[in-house]
């Protein structure tokens, strides 16, 4: 056995689940509990809803440029690498700031024409903001996914989620609910200065026109696509809070944050295999271990997680919830079946994304858009949270058989890609 293969595998593997843990489970297991013990249910369900407009975008301007970067930097030389990362974050810092202009500018009429409760705007201003800070701070952290420098990346986020968690939780015991979405923009923006801070020298790079082109044609249908799968639970959420109430959305947003928190570990799998074949010029460079591997985690996935969250959810959310009461276990019975599907979408993806079409990923996120809010529009009215769990159990199912029809697709063609194009 190559020992030092091992201990490689073993780090890549250890902090890249360290990032999830910071990015996805500090969170749900500390900030939003407490938060929502300090501020009370029906007033968690007002943040949550105003945290689920902004997250319709949220990340996605940012993903769909890395994910440019992650499939196409392999084809150049360290300085032009350089050069791309700088080309990319100049036009993700144009359009961030652009969105959130028009963002803040339309929630602030909104609350003044009364459209909109002003409790959700007081809360809508910051998170809106904060999407420039978020946006580009994990753009900043591609580069260290491609050169596999996970413990680095892990080491900011972890960093960037501590300042959020105490900065929020300070302003949520001081002013309540705005308290609360200040503190979290805060804390989101002290980790990107000091990022930015260490990372001056990328965004000194000229400006190159002909990789900006590249990367757009990636960057608009990856964000696109982004936006519509991630939208799926944050469009729920806000229609349940036009349908039922605010104290329901804070029940479906604690069923769905542990089914997320279980699914974590899977996607963390699937975001190492993303970086790890971000190098490769063809499937055929995947090893049949690398194979072996992805199987199995879509096992444990589809298999073992769901178990064993049957089993603990119960205790979880009691525990993390306390002044919820049944309702939240009751959803949980029913969203836990997101996970097998969540399990191969998050495994498949990554070797779809390189390897496929560019049009593959709008192609599925569409009907998986569609998929999740027809069910949603019809049953949210007539079933509140219930209608809004059935219905992410459906759009993921749809995404999931997509996902494997597309990969089937890819193995079975077998050709080397092409980083100058091969999309049309």
């Amino acid at each position: 056995m190559n020992f030092s293969k091992f201990k490689r595998d073993f780090s890549y593997v250890f902090w890249t689940l360290g990032e999830q843990f910071a990015y996805l489970a500090i969170p749900r297991l500390i900030l939003f509990p407490l938060a929502a013990l300090i501020i009370g249910k029906n007033d968690f369900g007002i943040f949550s809803t105003a945290f689920s407009v902004t997250m319709i975008v949220g990340m996605q301007p940012q993903w769909g440029l890395a994910a440019g970067l992650l499939r196409f930097l392999s084809g150049y030389s360290v300085e032009d690498q350089k050069k791309l990362i700088g080309t990319s974050l100049k036009l993700s810092d144009k359009a961030i700031a652009f969105f959130i202009l028009c963002g803040t500018i339309i929630a602030l009429i909104l609350g003044l024409v009364g459209l909109v409760p002003f409790e959700v705007i007081q809360c809508l201003v910051p998170l809106t903001l904060s999407l420039y800070p978020e946006n580009q701070f994990l753009l900043l952290l591609t580069e260290a996914r491609y050169k596999r420098d996970f413990k680095y990346r892990t080491l900011w986020v972890a960093s960037r989620t501590l300042f959020s968690l105490l900065t929020g939780l300070i302003g949520a015991y001081l002013l309540g609910l705005s308290g609360l979405s200040w503190g979290i923009l805060i804390g989101n923006s002290v980790a990107y200065l000091l990022l930015y801070k260490k990372n001056s020298d990328l965004y000194k790079t000229d400006y190159d026109n002909d990789m900006a082109i590249l990367l757009k044609e990636v960057w608009l249908k990856i964000t696109l696509a982004g936006i519509l799968t991630v939208s799926i639970p944050h469009l729920n959420r806000v229609i349940l809070s036009i349908f039922d109430s605010f104290e329901s959305v804070s029940d479906f947003v604690a069923a769905t944050s542990i089914a997320f928190l279980f699914l974590a570990p899977i996607q963390c799998f699937g975001i190492l295999v993303m970086s790890l074949i971000s190098s490769y010029r063809s499937i055929r460079d995947l090893s049949n271990k690398g194979k072996l591997y992805c199987l199995l985690m879509i096992a444990i996935g589809v298999i073992f997680i769901p178990v064993i969250l049957l089993l603990c959810g119960k205790i979880i959310i009691s525990g993390l919830y306390p002044d919820f009461g049944e309702k939240p276990y009751e959803l949980l019975k029913i969203v836990m079946w997101i996970i097998p599907s969540g399990a191969l979408i998050s495994i498949l993806n990554p070797f779809v994304l390189k390897f496929s079409s560019i049009r593959s990923i709008p192609i599925i996120n569409t009907v998986t858009f569609i998929m999740t809010i027809i069910p949603s529009c019809i049953m949210i009215p007539s079933s509140g949270s219930q209608g809004a769990a059935y219905a992410m159990v459906i759009g993921n199912s749809a995404a999931a058989i997509l996902y494997i029809g597309f990969i089937i697709r890819v193995f079975s063609k077998n050709v080397p890609f092409s980083y100058q194009g091969n999309d049309k």
